[in-house]
């Protein structure tokens, strides 16, 4: 939903409990008010900080990046990682590695960290990973 569209929407919402409240008590209305006035403050806040966020991101991928780790995932993981997970695996195929946290697909109660063995001492540090969904039959 559009920034425009949230405006849209609060407004209608707004003259609605204005000139309506056969179906709102009167303390409903108040709190509903302060809640749509609150909602006006910040947004222009929040907008604005999204607008921060895409810039800086901006100019961040302009920069000129060195290279300091590459993996394809499709050799022996254990080379260049170690994983940490109680439940956890990882395998390797020609289309790359594949991480599970688990035996049960959906489970919130696993969880895998794949550390790689190399150590960066920059304090900037861009990483780019290619994902594809794993369908679970």
């Amino acid at each position: 939903m559009s920034d425009k569209m949230v405006l849209i929407f609060i407004e209608r919402i707004w003259k609605k409990l204005r000139f309506s409240c056969t179906f709102v008590s009167k303390i409903k209305l108040f709190i509903m008010k302060i809640i749509v006035i609150f909602i006006l403050a910040f947004l222009p806040l929040y907008i604005s900080a999204q607008e921060d966020i895409r810039e800086r991101f901006d100019a961040l991928q302009k920069y000129e990046w060195k290279e300091a780790f590459e993996d394809s995932g499709r050799g022996d993981w254990r080379q260049k990682w170690f994983l940490d997970g109680e439940l956890a695996k990882v395998e390797n195929s020609h289309e790359g590695m594949t991480i599970h946290a688990g035996p049960t697909a959906g489970s919130d109660a696993d969880h895998v960290v794949l550390w790689t063995k190399d150590i960066f001492e920059s304090k900037n540090l861009k990483i780019v990973l290619g994902k594809s969904p794993v369908k679970h039959e």
